[in-house]
């Protein structure tokens, strides 16, 4: 059990062998905090999806590409809703059941390949994970997940699935 995220904090520990960034008992604080770090503008240059969620699976922030890819015009907008404000309720329920057991259990679900519907309609696949936020009391207080896009790699994969199984026919006849 170890998380692929961690941020400097004064409060930061290791913990049963687990690196765990501890950031801060009141999430409602984070926003802030990453300001102060310099950090907002780091998640928004990065090309993949940033977000922080409370207990509940509420958006405490996000990057730039998180709005986009939910539709939402500025990261701000978010802040408060959850995945069932943007997804059709089969995929929001998948995303908030898969946080529920992170929050309740403290592990990290990590490099899962998950299928999503856009604003736009658009079916693309998300490698995601997503890794607990412990206060320095060891309880979860909400979580940080990542997604990248990887809709370009799962329809070459398939396409080089489909030439190889039109081979084996041709030979096979």
């Amino acid at each position: 059990d170890y998380t692929c995220f961690a941020m400097y904090h004064p409060a930061a520990a290791l913990h049963q062998g687990s690196l765990r960034a501890i950031i801060m008992a009141d999430m409602a604080k984070l926003p802030k905090l990453l300001e102060e770090l310099n950090l907002k503008t780091t998640i928004n240059t990065l090309p993949v999806l940033v977000y922080f969620k409370d207990t509940e699976s509420r958006f405490v922030t996000a990057n730039e590409a998180t709005a986009k890819m939910m539709g939402a015009a500025v990261p701000e907008d978010l802040v408060g809703k959850t995945d069932m404000d943007y997804y059709p309720p089969d995929i929001a329920e998948k995303f908030i059941a898969d946080e529920r057991e992170i929050i309740q259990t403290g592990k990290s679900l990590l490099n899962i390949e998950e299928r999503v519907k856009t604003v736009s309609g658009e079916m693309r696949w998300l490698l995601t994970s997503k890794v607990p936020i412990f206060d320095g009391s060891g309880k979860v207080q909400g979580l940080i997940g990542t997604g990248r896009d990887i809709t370009e790699r799962k329809l070459s994969d398939e396409a080089l699935r489909q030439e190889k199984a039109l081979g084996d026919t041709i030979i096979d006849t």
